[in-house]
């Protein structure tokens, strides 16, 4: 009974020995399976295909239960004066011994290492200048955190190896197999716009027609300036006839005494003259003004403009009588219509309407001889030329 007893003891304890051994075992698996699994690196590089001289970023992640960045404060580095510990993203040394062929093949332009938590993330950022499949080496991360200058005052330190970091092999590719060239092509000519061509050939035939404009211009330069004189000229001397006239409209329309409307006529006219023929007949003396318009008569050689300034001199001698012979013995001689100071009926009309004819012919007069006078100079300069 007591052997019985023992024996049941001994296979219970049997038992329990092989079942503790069996679930401890299975435990201490799964754990370094899980471990396995989160602490293998992950490479990823971009842009997939990359070729010579593009920007190539490689990067690295990895979970790590132990603190990296302390690697560098062991041998007593600072940055800062923050220990690495502190920082989460620090600048990794590519001009280490360890990297010094794959620094040969390319430039690295960013070489760093951050942290989340225990999740690290190693990028380095570089130029490929070579075809081909390119193998970064195998390097110590504490050798790249304390950087060549320690290294070279250090040398013990790369006998230690602390933490190893290897990268996945990675391919540059060549832009002359992908398109099956085997030599350079020939330059082909500039891409441009459709429709670039007629833009093109329109500028410069506008070019060309400016340069002639700008040519003809410079040649008939004189001329162009005594046409422009001319036409600015004949534009104020049809400004003054326009305005003469529409001031005697409106001087045929006032209600107004004989002799007001005498001064007044004599006044328009004067400065209508003095527009036209330069001369200020504001300023002459009413017993002077027939001698200046008989001076101005006799200067034109033109039986018409003489006639009609002769013409004007009546009109003038006869609103001066007007004006001034008002009480005189000359008032009262006979006959009466002929003598008396005053207008007859309709002879403000008559004066307004041969007044706008006078004014009428002398323009036009003028304006013909001064033409004639350009045309004559402008033959005369041409014989010049050619003698």
């Amino acid at each position: 009974m007591i052997l019985k007893r023992v024996f049941a003891v001994s296979v219970l304890v049997f038992l329990s020995a092989f079942f503790s051994a069996n679930i401890f075992s299975q435990e201490k698996f799964s754990a370094e399976n899980s471990y396995s699994d989160s602490g293998k690196p992950e490479q990823l590089v971009i842009p997939k295909d990359a070729f010579v001289g593009d920007t190539v970023q490689l990067q690295l992640t990895f979970i790590e239960q132990i603190d990296l960045f302390a690697l560098g404060n062991k041998a007593g580095v600072n940055q800062n004066e923050k220990s690495f510990s502190e920082t989460e993203k620090i600048v990794l040394d590519s001009t280490i011994p360890q990297l010094k062929s794959f620094t040969e093949i390319c430039t690295v332009k960013d070489f760093t290492l951050s942290r989340n938590g225990v999740s690290y993330v190693m990028l380095l950022v570089f130029v490929p200048w070579k075809t081909g499949v390119i193998k970064i080496p195998s390097f110590d991360l504490q050798d790249a955190i304390l950087g060549s200058e320690y290294l070279e005052k250090n040398p013990e330190v790369l006998q230690e190896d602390i933490f190893l970091i290897s990268f996945e092999n990675i391919r540059i590719e060549s832009m002359a197999e992908n398109l099956g060239e085997a030599s350079l092509r020939l330059p082909g000519a500039p891409i441009v716009l459709p429709g670039t061509h007629y833009v093109l050939w329109t500028f410069i035939c506008l070019l060309v027609l400016l340069m002639i404009f700008i040519a003809v211009f410079l040649v008939k330069f004189q001329k162009i300036v005594r046409k422009i004189n001319l036409w600015r000229s004949e534009f104020l001397f049809i400004k003054n006839k326009i305005l003469t006239k529409i001031s005697l409209r409106y001087l045929l329309k006032e209600k107004i005494t004989d002799v007001e409307f005498c001064v007044q006529w004599q006044k328009i006219m004067r400065r209508y003259l003095k527009s036209r023929f330069e001369v200020d007949f504001s300023a002459v003396a009413a017993g002077r003004i027939m001698n200046s318009l008989n001076e101005i008569a006799s200067e034109n050689s033109s039986v018409e403009i003489e006639e009609a300034l002769i013409s004007l001199v009546q009109l003038f001698k006869r609103t001066d009588y007007i004006k001034f012979a008002r009480g005189s013995i000359d008032s009262r001689l006979l006959p009466a219509s002929e003598h008396e100071t005053v207008l007859g009926k309709n002879e403000r009309k008559s004066i307004v309407k041969s007044t706008d004819s006078l004014i009428q012919k002398i323009e036009l007069k003028i304006n013909k001889d001064e033409k004639d006078i350009q045309e004559v100079s402008a033959e005369e300069i041409v014989e010049v030329k050619n003698d």
